[in-house]
C-alpha cells in the first residue's frame, strides 16, 4: 500500500508542476483551485457531516460526476474547449454563460446522496453479498454466541465481585 501512496505523490507532484509551468497567471490558478475544491471537496464535506448514510461508494460516484461535469464544461485558463455545451453557451467566445460549476456541485451532492442510500439499502438488506463490498463500508455484524460454560463463569465472577464489595463496605463501617 505504501508504494501506491508514493506513486500517487509523484504523479500529483508532476501534474502540479506541469500545471504551474503552463498557466500564464497566478489568478487563473487560484480561480481554478477554488472551482475544483467547490466541485470535488465541498459536496464530500457536506454529505460527510449531514447525511447519515453517506459512504465511500456515494462519495466516489459524486466525485467522478462532479469532476466530469466541471472538466467537460471547459476552462479558459487551461485552454480547454467545452465538450458539454450548457444552456446559454457563447460559441463566438467559447464561453459558458450558464453557472455550470454550481450545477456540477449540486449534481455531485445529489449523486453522493442517491448512491449512498442505494448501496446502504442493498448491503444492509443483504440483496447483495458482503463479498462485493470492496470498500468495507458495511462490515458483517459479528454475533458470537457464548456457550453455557462461559455464561455460568461470567455469572459466578459477577456474584463474587458483588460479595467482595459488600464485605468491603461492612469492614469500612466496622472500622469507623
Amino acid at each position: 500500500m505504501v508504494w501506491v501512496f508514493r506513486i500517487c505523490v509523484v504523479i500529483v507532484g508532476a501534474l502540479g508542476t506541469i500545471l504551474a509551468l503552463t498557466v500564464q497567471n497566478v489568478y487563473g490558478l487560484l480561480v481554478l483551485c477554488g472551482d475544483l475544491m467547490a466541485v470535488s471537496q465541498f459536496p464530500q464535506l457536506v454529505c460527510a457531516l449531514w447525511v447519515k448514510a453517506s459512504n465511500t461508494y456515494g462519495s466516489l460516484s459524486g466525485l467522478v460526476v462532479g469532476l466530469l461535469m466541471r472538466v467537460l464544461g471547459g476552462d479558459p485558463v487551461l485552454g480547454m474547449k467545452a465538450v458539454i455545451k450548457y444552456p446559454f453557451y457563447d460559441p463566438k467566445h467559447n464561453q459558458q454563460m450558464f453557472p455550470f460549476k454550481i450545477l456540477a456541485t449540486v449534481c455531485s451532492i445529489l449523486v453522493i446522496i442517491a448512491i449512498s442510500y442505494i448501496t446502504n439499502f442493498v448491503f444492509t438488506r443483504n440483496y447483495l453479498s458482503h463479498k462485493f463490498d470492496i470498500f468495507n463500508c458495511f462490515p458483517k455484524e459479528k454475533t458470537e454466541k457464548c456457550d453455557e460454560h462461559e455464561n455460568s463463569a461470567m455469572l459466578q465472577l459477577n456474584n463474587e465481585d458483588l460479595r467482595n464489595e459488600k464485605s468491603d463496605k461492612k469492614l469500612d463501617e466496622s472500622q469507623q
